[in-house]
């Protein structure tokens, strides 16, 4: 992420992908991946690749040092904090027009990304473990927030936005948002604003032994999903799987660093019915119930 350009990744067919990522991928038509759309069109995207516009080596920095020079009719003043319990967020959007400036169908987009999402073991079939700029959820929703179609110079408008945050967040740091102004009649993007991942509030920062905070997602569990839980220091982990009549169904056992850990559960070999999590660190069990639904 630099300062010329935001960006947000909507991922497709994966672990990661979400619903309002889903829809937006339809708004653009997106006839193949990976693509990335330069202020909402292919404009200048084919210079290293024609029959791939949009591909990712089209983008040099001479295409990103140019658009930047693009002036904007929009100045973007975007921030956002935890609540005292860290489980929800406020945001606070402000737009103010530099010029005037008429637009069809102007949206206010609004999108909770998580910056880095790291996986010990790859989710998918392409070996990927590391991805960025990943959205979680739009807010309020895909659709965006209608603005006004004529807009003066100077005319401002506040947006704040209260919301819970999404279970399917890996890690609360990870925590970004990002705002744009899109006309969307033509696409085009007028402006874009990113803020960067907060501290947690101390209240929920400060982990023990006694509270790894386990989290599974999604649970139920279709194909594959996600555990995820916090270890204050490095390691041993015995991770096992534990069917109803408490018989031992799966077990894998790796040496970890401390924080933030991901463990890729796939369901393909366990019929459907519950199951619950087991995890041994140091000589204590912790335990998750989770729900195979396929």
């Amino acid at each position: 992420m630099g300062t010329k350009i935001a960006c947000i990744t909507y991922n497709d067919g994966d672990i990661l992908e979400v619903p309002d990522g889903t829809l937006r991928q339809a708004f653009y038509s997106v006839p193949y991946f990976p693509i990335a759309y330069k202020d909402g069109n292919l404009n200048g995207l084919n210079t290293v690749n024609p029959t791939y516009p949009g591909w990712l080596p089209n983008w040099t920095q001479a295409v990103i040092d140019n658009q930047a020079l693009i002036s904007s009719p929009f100045a973007i003043n975007l921030s956002w904090q935890f609540t005292p319990a860290n489980d929800s967020v406020s945001v606070t959007c402000v737009v103010t027009a530099t010029e005037a400036v008429t637009m069809t169908t102007p949206k206010l987009q609004l999108a909770l990304i998580e910056r880095t999402i790291h996986f010990a073991t790859p989710p998918g079939s392409n070996g990927e473990t590391d991805f960025w700029n990943v959205c979680r959820k739009m807010y309020p929703d895909a659709g965006g927030t209608a603005l006004p179609t004529t807009w003066s110079n100077g005319q401002q408008q506040t947006f704040i936005f209260k919301q819970i945050i999404p279970t399917n967040v890996y890690v609360k740091t990870q925590i970004a948002f990002v705002a744009f102004i899109q006309d969307n009649a033509t696409k085009d993007v007028k402006q874009t604003k990113y803020a960067a991942p907060q501290a947690l509030n101390s209240i929920n920062y400060i982990k023990t032994d006694e509270n790894i905070n386990i989290s599974v997602y999604p649970n139920p569990i279709q194909d594959k999903s996600v555990v995820s839980f916090f270890i204050e220091e490095p390691t041993s982990v015995i991770f096992q799987i534990v069917d109803p009549l408490g018989r031992v169904v799966y077990t894998e056992q790796s040496k970890r660093e401390s924080g933030v850990q991901n463990i890729l559960l796939d369901s393909k070999n366990l019929s459907n019915g519950i199951y619950y999590i087991k995890l041994d660190i140091k000589g204590k069990n912790y335990t998750k119930k989770v729900v195979i639904s396929k």
